[in-house]
């Protein structure tokens, strides 16, 4: 079983050093990239978990300190600005692209941050079949009141798939300052006050 799982993460990893570079969208309002992906162009079949997992391993190309998720569309705004690269993107009527959200007994974003804002299509998420419990973004579905819809893990069905990409966003990592570097740095002022004194 761990030799699976290591070959599965082996070669999401090597697929994500060898996939062609992707477009970045720069977003100043929360000041985080995103990257379109098609599952084609990455050589994945359309699964959320293979998305997610794809996605985290991932860094923006010549930004340092970003690193990848699928897309968190916490606030209208955001959600505003991911929907307009659509247009940006050339994505068609017909796609969806997932995001990060999924639903184990409430929905949830894959980072942990509060699921407050949505933004679903007229009579979504209505969990069809009883195994949709994932999200996606519907491009036609602005038009139907919202653009989100709930979805399955690959979200085809009789060999049609609804979704053929994913979002990535990308934002900095926070690098916690060691207390001990702090407790050094205090030390360093208190010394160049004393010897100022003297």
């Amino acid at each position: 079983m761990h030799i699976k799982q290591a070959l599965v993460a082996l070669t999401v990893f090597s697929m994500s050093c060898i996939a062609q570079a992707s477009t970045s969208y720069y977003d100043e309002g929360n000041k985080h990239y995103y990257e379109f992906v098609d599952f084609a162009d990455i050589g994945l079949s359309s699964s959320w978990n293979a998305a997610r997992d794809y996605s985290s391993t991932l860094s923006l190309t010549g930004v340092s300190g970003y690193v990848g998720h699928l897309a968190t569309l916490t606030s209208k705004a955001e959600d505003d600005f991911v929907w307009g690269l659509h247009y940006a993107n050339g994505d068609s009527l017909a796609s969806g692209r997932f995001l990060g959200a999924y639903k184990d007994t409430a929905w949830q974003w894959v980072t942990g941050e509060s699921f407050s804002y949505t933004n679903w299509m007229a009579g979504e998420p209505n969990n069809s079949g009883g195994n949709e419990n994932y999200l996606m973004n519907w491009w036609y579905a602005d038009q139907l009141g919202g653009r989100w819809n709930d979805t399955t893990q690959t979200s085809c069905l009789l060999g049609h798939c609804s979704t053929w990409g994913f979002v990535v966003e990308f934002e900095p990592t926070v690098v916690p300052v060691p207390p001990a570097l702090l407790l050094f740095a205090s030390g360093l002022v208190l010394l160049n006050r004393r010897k100022n004194k003297s």
